[in-house]
């Protein structure tokens, strides 16, 4: 019996555990939480990853599932106009990640979301998420390439071999953009 009251319990949400999360996962709940405050944001977020030559954002930038799901509800909510893009997300979402996503703007201060500067830090924040999975992705192919090796197939090196060569050049790509991106809004 104990045992299946266990199972029974949810996990807490990312905001219980708020103390206790990495600084990562604190940028992406905070940039989460401004794209859903300005829905905006996430047009001027493409247009710049488009400039750079980069896939628009999406779920795969965030690392933790809710948050990934909020994304995926979020952009959907601007694919339709029956509803505010908050009221649908309150819609769809899971009763749970209603409860998460309430939170997350609740915890997350951005009063000041129209002032350019933290505009401009947002978006900066969101090309870092890039940064940090296009590093995460290439070490994760690397490692695979590396096992490719030890056992002899080299069809797999070669194509982890040009996936690496693709997220590097990403990375320097957006590298090269994110000093641009810090200075470029504010000049507006």
């Amino acid at each position: 019996p104990r045992h299946q009251e266990r199972q029974r319990e949810s996990p807490p949400p990312l905001s219980a555990t708020a103390d206790k999360v990495p600084p990562t996962t604190k940028l992406e709940r905070h940039c989460l939480a401004a794209l859903v405050r300005r829905p905006d944001l996430i047009y001027r977020a493409n247009r710049r990853l488009q400039e750079i030559g980069l896939p628009h954002l999406g779920a795969e930038d965030f690392s933790q599932a809710a948050l990934r799901e909020i994304l995926r509800v979020f952009q959907a909510s601007l694919a339709q106009d029956a509803q505010e893009s908050l009221d649908y997300m309150r819609t769809i979402l899971p009763a749970a990640l209603v409860e998460e996503l309430d939170t997350l703007l609740r915890n997350e201060p951005l009063d000041d979301l129209w002032d350019e500067r933290v505009l401009e830090d947002t978006l900066a924040g969101l090309l870092c998420l890039r940064r940090r999975n296009l590093q995460r992705w290439a070490e994760e192919v690397r490692f695979l390439q590396a096992e490719a090796m030890e056992t002899g197939d080299l069809i797999a090196v070669e194509e982890q071999g040009s996936i690496v060569s693709r997220y590097t050049q990403e990375l320097q790509r957006l590298q090269r953009a994110l000093p641009y991106d810090k200075s470029a809004v504010r000049r507006q």
